[in-house]
């Protein structure tokens, strides 16, 4: 099959892309926003709900964001909302083959590309869903730089669940976009039950490794340049602790994160999380994030954090991340620069929440294997 790479040049050579605006019966509060198609590729158009803040725009134009959804979803305008809120023009695209048909958002668009979302059926067809979802982002980019309203140096994308996965795919190739927001996910699916389950477990040794290969985003992690959030808790059923760790340490830039004890998986709940702006804010404006390290010294660890932070926490369990997907995680208040013992615990992290809300963390660490030094957030 081919690369993905080579896929999208292919349909990335048949000109611009092109929108087209259709009516919408929007509902109180959201008529200012508009439906469209957008093409994505000689053949398919892609719908979406695209907004832009109902404010002044700022000198050089409005930052903007596409936002791609999870397993399950849809394009949503109250997504769009959220965003527009903040200040943010944003498109959010259906990745599933479907398009808003009044209240159901989930008519099939006969031309929307792929519908197995999430399947592993078609990786080795001419159009597998992870690469006609990267090439769709792409074109959505495409929507938002040539938007007369939008900063062209300034658009960020934010994915959740299996929306992240194809994000971390889609910040490897599309390199307009400054900073991402992964919210639940990670690559190396394969490696966990949830994934086995799926259908994964059940492909021979050759297929799981084409798999591994071409759709797994694992393999373009190395190509990612711009900076990273990930946010997640450690009970979620989907994407591991362990896995969303590995996914952070093979992408080269910097990295930052929002991990806690318990994240509700869910679109509303992922995306009216407020760090991801906060990040993005950041990212624009140079302005420096709260930030949070964990130093460990042998047998101890502690927390090197900025006085910005109201409370520290020391989330931690005593079950091995590595051999088990979901672990029992305990979390005890915690100071900056006091020590906490690390005896019986396999793995933990120090996070940090703000008098606004904001809620960041260092990335897991785990005892056995780390070296006395620093793990931080990349502020």
């Amino acid at each position: 099959m081919k690369k993905l790479i080579d896929f999208i040049k292919e349909a990335r050579s048949n000109g611009f892309t092109t929108v087209r605006e259709i009516p919408y019966h929007f509902p109180e509060g959201y008529q200012d926003l508009k439906a469209i198609f957008y093409s994505a590729g000689a053949r398919n158009e892609v719908f979406a709900f695209i907004g832009v803040p109902q404010t002044a725009a700022p000198a050089g134009g409005f930052p903007s964001v596409v936002l791609i959804h999870g397993g399950d979803g849809c394009a949503y305008y109250e997504w769009v909302r959220e965003w527009t809120n903040r200040g943010y023009l944003a498109i959010a695209p259906d990745f599933s083959a479907q398009y808003a048909d009044g209240a159901d958002r989930h008519a099939f668009n006969p031309n929307g590309g792929p519908r197995g979302y999430g399947s592993i059926d078609d990786f080795d067809s001419a159009c597998p869903w992870l690469y006609f979802s990267v090439l769709s982002a792409m074109c959505a980019a495409d929507v938002l730089y040539a938007h007369p309203q939008a900063d062209r140096n300034a658009i960020f994308a934010q994915g959740i669940s299996w929306g992240g996965f194809i994000s971390l795919a889609f910040a490897a190739f599309e390199k307009r976009i400054k900073a991402l927001s992964v919210i639940y996910s990670s690559a190396f699916i394969s490696d966990s039950l949830w994934g086995r389950k799926r259908g994964l477990g059940a492909l021979s040794a050759g297929a799981l490794a084409a798999y591994n290969r071409t759709i797994d985003p694992q393999t373009y992690l190395k190509d990612i340049a711009v900076p990273v959030l990930f946010s997640a808790g450690t009970d979620d059923g989907a994407f591991t602790v362990n896995n969303r760790r590995r996914t952070a340490a093979k992408i080269p830039g910097r990295k930052a994160f929002s991990y806690r004890l318990n994240f509700q998986h869910g679109h509303a709940a992922g995306w009216s999380q407020p760090e991801s702006a906060a990040f993005f804010r950041s990212v624009q404006t140079g302005q420096r994030m709260p930030s949070i390290a964990a130093v460990q010294r042998g047998a101890y660890a502690f927390a090197e954090a900025d006085p910005a932070f109201a409370a520290l926490s020391f989330v931690f369990t005593r079950e091995d991340i590595r051999k088990k997907d979901i672990c029992m995680w305990e979390e005890r208040s915690a100071a900056a620069g006091k020590s906490v013992s690390l005896n019986g615990i396999s793995a933990y992290f120090f996070t940090g929440k703000t008098s606004e809300g904001l809620v960041f963390s260092t990335d897991v660490f785990c005892t056995e294997t780390a070296s006395d030094g620093e793990n931080g957030n990349g502020g």
